[in-house]
């Protein structure tokens, strides 16, 4: 826990930046405008109910007869549920309505039967899921990519603490705020809804607390896919195109593929029209069979004609409502399935979980089917006791005792929490990758490990080396054996004649180049981490690192790093210090020596005030090994 609070210290202030608040700040006024157009459109939904009412109950007003009023039908609405503001253009559009008669007709206006249950990837901005889904992603990823660009600074707080601990705050701590930025934009468009009049219920907060759980996933593996790029030490160019090229695979490659397969599995449209017409069909050779036998209807013929109706009430209306019902079913078979392999990817998991908490998804849009089925079953059986055994020049209004106005209510997919568990497994095989990977970013592979089988060094306690380095593959290489990261090198190094080849993490003080040290990093936290005394540093404890000079980031580290009292020093081209500041530089190199080994790795050194040290050791070119100078003129400028 004391990384984590180091590390997220760290990350808030970096996260507090000024470009970095102005975009959050931009991304939220975003959210008040997609919530602003969504609000309008639900209070628009909303007063439609009551107009619909309005016109119907007019409109029965004006008619004079039963026929009439059966061809006419009733007409119903969907009505979302608030929450559905969060999610902008879900599966259902906002105007969906129905009709249906007396006899055989029941027509979804926007009608979604036998379509593509697949929810395709929008590429533009409705509402705020869309925002999450397109934004928030591409930069999940950045923030990951970026939490693996500063290795040595990273491989010099993993010398001091456990690598697993450090590599879980890095990234813990920065994932950390971005899903609090996250959470504090649902509250925004949270707050912007109460100002407006439309609350939540408590079963809208649940789902609204589940969306929030599933998102954090996603947002966990885009973000983990991003220390992957980083840990694989992309720059620059390729780094950019590596990104987008990931973000553009998870959010419309893979979704795509899925949507593909699943509609080849899906019933033909065309069965929509197919139904309508066999029920047609079934209705008129009913009729055409009554008018054979009795000719045409008149209520001087009522025994015979509620015989009749009677007929078709219990055979033929009921063979019409199983045509209805097998086209439901196979379209619910079809959601089904897309429910169960959407668990598997990612993005289609979080699109159908939106689409079904915001009320508008295809489990509702057959809920909405169900209820015109029952809604109409009631209507033909009002019609038929209106018409055949009460006086049908007394009218009755059908809406009377019935409510065309279905009010959707916000419900999780079928099998959320599946989805929950695999984007979970998703999540954990990504952070092992990415941990593996962000070892082998901190001590990577030589380049060829037959280089270093000659290498045959000794040091000595209380005495001072140097190693002038050739490139950065060797200082790799040996600054791995201290992290006992030592399976590639094949040469020999011993301290006090003990080999320390041994695969062994040391208790040793690593300090890279003072510029590879975060500029934004605040001092305090250094002298934490070094558990120094913070009195010696109280003119300073406030400030940051960049802001004191290099001599002075210098003594810091250097007086920060005596306090640890190590038997091993390890210094990878630190610092090269400036004439001024010699004899200061020189004390405390002194003073390092003395507590033990004090390793000195420099790829280009003046040793102009280093005569006294008592071992250089240096690569020879001629002989492709490293090796003891015999004095320190032999050090090669």
């Amino acid at each position: 826990m004391p990384d984590i609070h180091a590390m997220f210290s760290e990350e808030l202030k970096r996260f507090c930046s000024r470009w970095n608040v102005i975009f959050w700040i931009v991304l939220s006024v975003m959210v008040l405008a997609y919530g602003a157009r969504n609000i309008s459109e639900f209070k628009a939904g909303a007063e439609k109910e009551k107009i619909l009412l309005d016109i119907q109950n007019l409109h029965f007003e004006a008619t004079t007869n039963y026929q009439l009023y059966g061809v006419e039908g009733i007409k119903t609405l969907f009505v979302p549920s608030a929450i559905s503001i969060f999610f902008g253009d879900a599966v259902i559009p906002p105007d969906v309505g129905a009709k249906f008669d007396s006899i055989v007709s029941l027509s979804i206006y926007n009608n979604l039967k036998g379509k593509s249950v697949a929810a395709g990837t929008r590429s533009y901005i409705t509402g705020f899921s869309d925002i999450v889904l397109l934004i928030l992603t591409l930069l999940g990823l950045y923030y990951g990519y970026e939490s693996m660009q500063q290795r040595e600074y990273l491989k010099f707080r993993t010398a001091i603490k456990s690598r697993k601990k450090i590599f879980l705050a890095v990234i813990g701590s920065k994932f950390m705020l971005f899903v609090l930025a996250f959470v504090i934009l649902v509250a925004i468009q949270i707050l912007q809804m109460i100002a407006l009049g439309i609350p939540l219920s408590s079963i809208e907060y649940s789902n609204l607390f589940q969306y929030l759980k599933e998102t954090t996933l996603l947002l966990l593996i885009f973000f983990s896919s991003g220390v992957i790029i980083g840990a694989l030490r992309m720059k620059g160019f390729y780094s950019a195109i590596s990104i987008f090229t990931i973000w553009f695979a998870l959010i419309f490659i893979f979704p795509g593929g899925l949507n593909w397969l699943l509609n080849s599995k899906l019933p033909d449209s065309m069965k929509d029209y197919q139904t309508e017409l066999e029920k047609y069909s079934v209705l008129m050779d009913f009729e055409k069979s009554f008018k054979d036998k009795h000719g045409k209807f008149s209520r001087s013929k009522m025994d015979v004609a509620r015989e009749y109706i009677e007929k078709y009430w219990n055979v033929v209306y009921k063979e019409i409502k199983a045509r209805e019902e097998k086209l439901r079913n196979e379209f619910a078979e079809a959601v089904d399935e897309y429910n169960f392999l959407s668990i598997f990817s990612p993005v289609n998991n979080y699109l159908l979980t939106c689409s079904e908490i915001s009320s508008r998804g295809h489990q509702k849009f057959l809920d909405y089917y169900r209820f015109n089925q029952e809604l109409q079953e009631k209507f033909v059986r009002f019609y038929i006791d209106r018409t055949f055994y009460n006086d049908p020049k007394i009218m009755v209004n059908f809406l009377d005792n019935e409510d065309p106005i279905y009010h959707a209510k916000s419900t999780l997919p079928k099998y959320f929490h599946w989805g929950l568990l695999v984007n979970a497994l998703y999540c954990l095989i990504l952070l092992l990758i990415s941990y593996y990977h962000f070892c082998r970013y901190l001590y990577p592979k030589p380049k060829n490990a037959e280089e270093f089988r000659q290498v045959d060094l000794h040091f000595e306690k209380g005495k001072a080396h140097i190693i002038n380095s050739p490139g950065e593959d060797f200082s790799d290489q040996f600054t791995n054996i201290f992290f006992g990261m030592d399976k590639y090198f094949t040469g020999k190094i011993t301290i006090d004649g003990k080999n320390i080849l041994d695969g062994q993490k040391k208790v040793f003080t690593y300090l890279p180049d003072i510029k590879d040290f975060p500029e934004d990093i605040p001092i305090k936290s250094i002298v934490k981490l070094f558990d120094a005394p913070t009195a010696e540093f109280s003119t300073i404890y406030d400030r940051k690192f960049g802001d004191l000079k290099e001599t002075e980031q210098a003594n810091l580290l250097l007086t920060c790093a005596l306090n640890r009292k190590s038997s091993i020093y390890l210094l990878n081209n630190f610092f090269f210090a400036p004439v001024e500041y010699l004899e200061t530089y020189k004390q405390k190199i002194d003073a390092l020596k003395e507590t033990g080994v004090l390793i000195y790795i420099a790829r280009s050194v003046n040793i102009s005030f280093q005569s006294d040290w008592n071992k250089y050791i240096v690569f020879d070119p001629v002989e492709q090994s490293y090796k003891k100078m015999r004095e320190p003129g032999d050090m090669k400028q």
